[in-house]
């Protein structure tokens, strides 16, 4: 700990990098935690099984739509599961089947489009860089306009790479100057991360590149025990990049594994360079670690510059010409970024999805079970049909038909296997698409 102290500046632009890595990603580009499902909205001409086939055909199986999300309903002689589709087509209005909840889903699953036009809404879970990417080709390889609730908060674009790239430059070519060919063949292996394009993805290449830079001449030196004191804060961001953006991951091993392979191969290198010379250079050694000091502190108060740089070209930079990282069929001209975008309305304060649906599984109970036109939204409880027993050839009415009851309290009406139907009802109400 006495080490860490020794070097307050440090420390601070350390810090001062994670903040700007881990607020960049999560305000410019949308990657920290989401509000819900992804939306995503196409024509109603276009069937709802086509895109979930196609979602499915691009690893995305658990997609949220009309025809698979079940809610409770009433067929005057039982109350069981039915697909959303089917409820809404079966209990038009004026059916007394007919709830605020399926109306409320009515508005979540179809919102309107350009020219008075009616657009379906499906919803992915999980959202993630990974699965919008393969979310875009899905609906692109139906060849259709679509829209989706992630205009402005691209995965990658094309010009990114170029304030990583002028970093790496300037890392190598600054003074001190020694071993360039060792630090360049270190730097091109991190190079699967600039491939990307993506605002992780160069941050991640960023701070690996000045951990290298800062890395190697200790590692030289032999003094190695220095190196969690000088590369904490650099290894700190790249797990919160990494978490930030788990679609980076692939790449980050991939240069990881690079950089150990180089690492053992440049005294190889150095060697063969070295037989062309009549001699060896001089070893050159700092008497003291002040060198390696001036060299890590350097190094982090340049680091904000490139960062600050990259979030900036990302932020007034185009959508990409394509998507990288996945591949699968596509129709030629299809695009791979969304034609329209659809909004989210803002949540109300007095609603309660969970609460909604109790409610509604106990009215579909109260109209089945209970006595006809007593039913009544809200109610925690109902009264029964009345029954009849025959004595002596004559109908009577069974004792105990006037007790109430039959109905558990709506607070405690098990709601299991309608999970898919509170995700929906839980996020916000789609919005319009433009």
């Amino acid at each position: 700990m006495r080490g860490l102290h020794r070097y307050p500046s440090l420390l601070a632009i350390g810090s001062a990098v994670l903040c700007v890595a881990v607020v960049g990603l999560s305000l410019v580009s949308g990657l920290g935690p989401s509000r819900g499902p992804r939306l995503i909205a196409f024509p109603s001409t276009v069937p709802e099984a086509e895109v979930l086939r196609a979602l499915e055909d691009f690893g995305i199986g658990d997609a949220i739509g009309a025809s698979t999300t079940p809610v409770p309903l009433s067929d005057f002689s039982r109350v069981g599961p039915v697909p959303f589709s089917d409820a809404a087509a079966r209990s038009p209005a004026g059916d007394p089947r007919r709830t605020p909840l399926l109306d409320e889903l009515e508005g979540r699953f179809t919102t309107g489009g350009p020219a008075g036009s009616i657009w379906r809404v499906v919803y992915l879970p999980r959202p993630s860089p990974a699965r919008d990417e393969a979310a875009s080709l899905a609906l692109s390889s139906i060849g259709c306009a679509w829209a989706w609730d992630r205009a402005g908060e691209r995965g990658s674009t094309d010009y990114i790479w170029l304030p990583a790239l002028a970093w790496a430059i300037w890392l190598l070519w600054r003074r001190p100057g020694r071993r360039r060919l060792a630090r360049a063949l270190l730097s091109l292996s991190l190079s699967p991360l600039l491939y990307l394009s993506t605002l992780a993805s160069a941050l991640l290449f960023v701070a690996l590149e000045a951990a290298v830079m800062i890395a190697y001449p200790i590692a030289r030196s032999g003094d190695r025990k220095r190196l969690p004191r000088e590369l904490w804060p650099y290894a700190v961001a790249a797990v919160s990049l990494l978490a930030l953006d788990p679609g980076a991951l692939p790449a980050a091993a991939l240069s990881l594994g690079s950089l150990m392979a180089v690492a053992l191969l440049i005294p190889r290198v150095e060697g063969a360079v070295i037989r062309r010379r009549l001699h060896e250079p001089p070893v050159f050694r700092p008497l003291t670690t002040a060198a390696y000091s001036m060299n890590a502190r350097g190094i982090a108060r340049a680091i904000a510059l490139p960062s600050a740089l990259i979030i900036a070209v990302f932020a007034v930079s185009p959508e990409p010409t394509g998507l990288k990282g996945l591949t699968g069929p596509t129709r030629t001209g299809a695009r791979t970024a969304a034609s329209h975008r659809i909004e989210r309305e803002r949540s109300r304060p007095d609603y309660d999805a969970s609460t909604m649906l109790r409610e509604h599984k106990a009215f579909q109970a109260a109209i089945t079970f209970g006595r006809i036109g007593d039913a009544s939204w809200g109610e925690s409880s109902y009264a029964p049909a009345y029954r009849y027993v025959e004595e002596s050839g004559r109908l009577r009415r069974s004792p105990g038909d006037d007790a109430v009851g039959g109905a558990p309290e709506t607070g405690s009406e098990p709601i299991e296997g309608y999970e898919t139907a509170l995700s929906v009802l839980a996020s916000p109400r789609p919005g319009p698409v433009f």
